[in-house]
C-alpha cells in the first residue's frame, strides 16, 4: 500500500488514466461505449451530462471532446467534494441496522449484538439490481432495487469497541489484519463483530419524493459474513473432483463453505446476481506457536498464496491477523 498519494505514482511507461480518456473521446467505437456507461451513471445518479447535440447514422449522439463537469482539485476536506451541480446523499453508512429488532448504530462501540444484522464496513465494490412491479430483476430504471455492496478490511475495527480493542484484558488497542496483533486472547463478542462486518450487505432501496432511502425489515436485506454456509456448485461432471478440493473440517464432503472475507471488486450477471471477489485474505490466517508442520506440497501451495506455511517462532511477540482464533 502506498503511504504517499501526493505524488505520480504511474512511474512505469504504460499510459497514464488521462491518456486512456483523450484517445476513447477521440475513438468513435470506444465513445459510443463511454456514451453508454455515462448514461448509466447520468440515470444512476440523477445528474446531467450536455454536450450531446448532433448524431449520425452507425454512432448516434455524438460524444463531447472533453468532459462534461469541472475537475475536483485535490483538497484536505473531511467531506465528499463534488463539481457544481452535483450532490449527493448517504444511502446507509457502517453499522447502519438492516431489521428493528436491533438499537439504531450508535457509533460510539456499545452496540452488543454480533453485527450479523448491520451494514458491514470498508465499502467496496458496488452492484445496484433494479425490481420491476412483479418483484423480478429488471435491467431498466424503478424506484426498487437491491442495493449490494462488499466489505473489504478490519483495519478500523478498534472503532466497534468503546474503548478500542481488547488484548489478554487491557483495552485500547488498535490491530490491523497485517501482523500487529499482540497475541492476546480477545473477548468473544469482539472477535464476532470484528468477524461479521467482512463480507457483503445487500439492502432493498426505494426512490421517494426526497430521492432514495433504504428500507429496514425488508425480506430482501441479508448479510454474507465470514460465517454464512455457502453451498458449493459446478458442473455435474466435475463436481466429485470440486467437492475433494473444497473438503474441511467445517463440511468433510466438500458439498459447503463459510462465508467470505475481505470483498474487494464486483461484478454482476445478466441474470441479476452478484459476483463478489476477495483480497488480502491470506493476512487473517497463522498457525500458532507449536503447531504441527505441513507436508512439503502444502508449503508450496499456502506459499504461492501468501498462507501462513510454518508456525510462529518460539519468540514471536505479534503476529498477523487480529487474534480471532
Amino acid at each position: 500500500m502506498l503511504a504517499d498519494h501526493s505524488g505520480t505514482e504511474n512511474t512505469s511507461s504504460n499510459p497514464h488514466i488521462q491518456d486512456i480518456i483523450t484517445e476513447a473521446l477521440g475513438n468513435r467505437t470506444r465513445r459510443s461505449f463511454l456514451k453508454g456507461s455515462s448514461a448509466f451513471f447520468t440515470a444512476a445518479a440523477g445528474a446531467t451530462l450536455t454536450g450531446c447535440a448532433s448524431t449520425d447514422d452507425d454512432i448516434g449522439p455524438v460524444m463531447p471532446t472533453s468532459l462534461s463537469f469541472e475537475a475536483v482539485p485535490k483538497n484536505t476536506l473531511d467531506r465528499v467534494t463534488l463539481p457544481p451541480g452535483y450532490q449527493f446523499t448517504v444511502l446507509h453508512g457502517t453499522g447502519d441496522r438492516l431489521v428493528s429488532t436491533i438499537p439504531a448504530y450508535s457509533n460510539k462501540g456499545v452496540e452488543t449484538d454480533d453485527w450479523s444484522q448491520r451494514v458491514g464496513d470498508h465499502h467496496d465494490g458496488i452492484e445496484l439490481f433494479h425490481i420491476d412491479a412483479n418483484g423480478k430483476y429488471t435491467t431498466q430504471m424503478t424506484g426498487r432495487a437491491v442495493l449490494a455492496m462488499n466489505h473489504e478490511s478490519s483495519a478500523d475495527a478498534h472503532f466497534f469497541h468503546p474503548n478500542g480493542q481488547t488484548s489478554n484484558g487491557q483495552n485500547g488497542k488498535k490491530f490491523d489484519q497485517f501482523g500487529q496483533w499482540d497475541l492476546g486472547v480477545r473477548p468473544g463478542l469482539e472477535v464476532l463483530k470484528e468477524i461479521n462486518h467482512h463480507g457483503v450487505s445487500l439492502v432493498e432501496i426505494n426512490k421517494g419524493s426526497t430521492g432514495w432511502t433504504y428500507k429496514v425489515d425488508s425480506g430482501l436485506n441479508r448479510r454474507v459474513t465470514a460465517q454464512t454456509p455457502v453451498r458449493i456448485s459446478g458442473p455435474a461432471a466435475d463436481m466429485a473432483n470440486i467437492k475433494g478440493l473444497m473438503s474441511t473440517k467445517f463440511d468433510p464432503t466438500g458439498a459447503t463453505a463459510r462465508g467470505t472475507l475481505n470483498n474487494c471488486g464486483t461484478g454482476s450477471t445478466p441474470w441479476g446476481t452478484i459476483l463478489t471477489c476477495e483480497e488480502n485474505w491470506a493476512v487473517y490466517t497463522h498457525m500458532p506457536k507449536g503447531s504441527n508442520p505441513v507436508d512439503a506440497r502444502l508449503v508450496q501451495t499456502r506459499k504461492r498464496y501468501g498462507v501462513a506455511a510454518e508456525p510462529l517462532s518460539g519468540s514471536a511477540t505479534a503476529s498477523t491477523s487480529q487474534g480471532w482464533h
